[in-house]
C-alpha cells in the first residue's frame, strides 16, 4: 500500500458503519502506517481507532499531537481536530468539540475534511437545540461543490430531520428521497433515508405503509444494524398510534436491550416506552424509564429535558407536586430545551403554585411565556388567559384581568377553548363590573360556540342566569 492508497483507505473508514468492520480496517491501515514508517499517519490512524475503541485519553493524546505536529499536512491537521472534536463530543464537553469542528473550517483544509467537519458541528449545534445554526451548516455541507458524496448524504439526512420536526415535510421528504436515489450514499445512510421517510408516513397516518417499510428494512440483511434498532423503535411508536401497547413495549424493549443501538436510539426507545407504560397508567414503570434517560451518561441534554418534562408530568399525576416543580424547574433551566418544552414546563409549574397559594410566581411564570417570543402561540395564549385567572381570583386586579382576556379574544392564534375560557372569564369581569348587556353577550358567545368544552358552555349557562336574576 502506497502512502496515497492509505490516505484514500483513511477517508473511506468514515463511511463505514459497522463497528468491527471499522476497527479491523484501520488496525491494518495502522499496521501499513507502521511499515512505511510514515509517524503522522501511524498516530492519526491510531487516534481513529482509540476514538472507535472507546480509550477516550489516548484518542485526544494522540489527535492533539497529530493536529499541532509540524510535519503534518493540513489534511491530516484537519482529521486530527476532527477526531479531537469527536472526542470531546463523547467526553460531554459540546463547546470544546464546537472548536475543534470551528478550527478545520477556518484554516485551508481540503474539501472532503472541510464538509466533515461542517457536518459534525452542524450535529452538535442539533443537539444544542441550536437550529438555526445547524440548518446553515447541513446546507453549507449540501451546497459545496467540493463536498464528497458520503457527506452531502449525511448533511441531507440532517437537514430532513430538522425539517420534519419543523412539520416541513415535503422538503424532508425532498432530502430523504435525494438520499436513496444518490447511487453514491452508503448502504447505512440510504437505510436511515428510508426509516425516517417510513417515519414521516406514519405521521402522515398512512400507518400500514410506514409498517411495511419498517418491516422491509429490518428484515434486509444489508441494513445496519443500528437503522434496524432505530426502525424496530419508529415502529412501536406506530404501534402504539394504534392502541398496540403490548407490541409497542415489546420493540422499545427489544431496542434498549440492543448492544448495536446508539446513545440517542437507546434514549429514545426508553421515553416511548415510558409515554406507553404511562398510557397504561403503570406509572412507576414509565417513572423508571424516564429516569433511565435523564440519569444516562451518553443522553443528549435535549434528550434529557425531554424526559424530564415527562417525568414531571407523572409526578404531578402521582401527587408528589415537590418532585413535579423541581422536574420543571430543570426544564426551564436546560439550555438546549426547546422553547415549547420550556413554556410548557413554566405553565405546569405556574399551576403547582397556584395550588400552593403562591400567585406571584404564578404570574412570573406565565409571564415568561408570554413575553418569549419563540414560544408557540398557542401556549402564549394560554398563558395569558392563566395570568388573566390569577389576576381575577386571587388578586382582584379586574382591569389586568381584562386585558389578558380581551388579548386572548382577539389573538387569531388562539385555540377554540382557549379561547372560550377568555370569553366566560371576560362574561364574569363585567358581570362584577354591573356592565350586564356585555356580560350576557359573552357567555351566549361561549353557549354557541360548538368548540367550547361541555363545562365553559355550562358555566356560561349559569353566568346568564346569575347576571339577570331581578334584583
Amino acid at each position: 500500500m502506497t502512502e496515497k492508497e492509505l490516505r484514500s483507505a483513511f477517508r473511506a473508514q468514515f463511511g463505514v458503519w459497522d463497528r468491527a468492520d471499522k476497527v479491523r480496517r484501520l488496525r491494518e491501515l495502522h499496521t501499513h502506517a507502521e511499515r512505511l514508517e510514515l509517524r503522522v499517519w501511524a498516530n492519526l490512524v491510531a487516534a481513529r481507532l482509540a476514538l472507535v475503541e472507546n480509550r477516550l485519553d489516548a484518542a485526544i493524546r494522540l489527535s492533539t499531537a497529530v493536529a499541532y505536529d509540524p510535519v503534518a499536512d493540513p489534511a491530516q491537521r484537519a482529521w486530527a481536530l476532527i477526531t479531537r472534536g469527536e472526542v470531546n463530543e463523547m467526553r460531554r464537553n459540546p463547546g470544546q468539540a464546537l472548536t475543534d469542528y470551528s478550527a478545520v473550517l477556518a484554516r485551508a483544509a481540503p474539501g472532503e475534511a472541510r464538509t466533515k467537519a461542517r457536518v459534525r458541528r452542524a450535529t452538535l449545534y442539533e443537539s444544542q437545540g441550536m437550529e438555526t445554526q445547524a440548518f446553515a451548516d447541513y446546507t453549507a455541507a449540501i451546497d459545496d461543490h467540493a463536498a464528497p458524496v458520503g457527506e452531502k448524504a449525511e448533511a441531507l439526512i440532517g437537514r430532513g430531520g430538522l425539517y420534519a420536526r419543523r412539520g416541513e415535510t415535503a422538503q424532508a421528504i425532498a432530502d430523504f428521497t435525494a438520499v436513496i436515489h444518490d447511487l453514491a450514499a452508503s448502504g447505512g445512510q440510504k437505510a436511515l433515508a428510508r426509516v425516517q421517510l417510513a417515519g414521516i408516513r406514519g405521521m402522515q397516518g398512512n400507518a400500514a405503509q410506514a409498517l411495511a417499510d419498517y418491516k422491509a428494512l429490518i428484515d434486509e440483511p444489508a441494513t445496519p444494524a443500528s437503522a434496524k434498532t432505530l426502525a424496530r423503535v419508529l415502529r412501536g411508536v406506530v404501534y402504539l398510534g394504534q392502541g398496540r401497547v403490548a407490541d409497542a413495549v415489546r420493540e422499545y424493549t427489544a431496542a434498549i436491550a440492543d448492544p448495536a443501538a446508539e446513545a440517542d436510539t437507546k434514549a429514545l426507545a426508553l421515553i416511548k416506552r415510558g409515554d406507553a407504560r404511562s398510557r397504561e397508567e403503570r406509572l412507576a414503570m414509565a417513572v423508571a424509564d424516564y429516569t433511565a434517560v435523564i440519569e444516562a451518561p451518553d443522553a443528549s441534554a435535549y434528550t434529557k429535558g425531554e424526559a424530564c418534562l415527562k417525568r414531571g408530568f407523572l409526578y404531578e399525576r402521582q401527587g408528589k407536586l415537590g418532585r413535579a416543580t423541581t422536574d420543571y424547574t430543570a426544564v426551564i433551566g436546560n439550555p438546549v430545551a426547546s422553547a415549547c418544552d420550556k413554556a410548557i414546563a413554566r405553565l405546569n409549574r405556574g399551576l403547582l403554585y397556584e395550588r400552593e397559594k403562591q400567585p406571584i410566581k404564578a404570574i412570573a411564570d406565565y409571564t415568561a411565556v408570554v413575553d418569549e417570543p419563540s414560544a408557540p402561540p398557542q401556549l402564549r395564549a394560554k398563558a395569558r388567559v392563566d395570568r388573566g385567572a390569577v389576576y381575577l381570583l386571587h388578586q382582584r386586579l379586574l382591569d389586568l384581568a381584562l386585558a389578558d382576556f380581551t388579548a386572548v379574544v382577539q389573538d387569531p392564534a388562539a385555540p377554540s377553548d382557549i379561547n372560550a375560557r377568555a370569553r366566560a372569564n371576560r362574561g364574569i369581569i363585567y358581570g362584577l363590573q354591573g356592565r350586564k348587556v356585555q356580560a350576557v353577550e359573552e357567555f351566549k358567545a361561549v353557549m354557541n360556540d360548538p368548540a367550547a368544552p361541555d363545562h365553559l358552555r355550562q358555566a356560561a349557562a349559569r353566568g346568564i342566569a346569575s347576571v339577570t336574576k331581578p334584583g
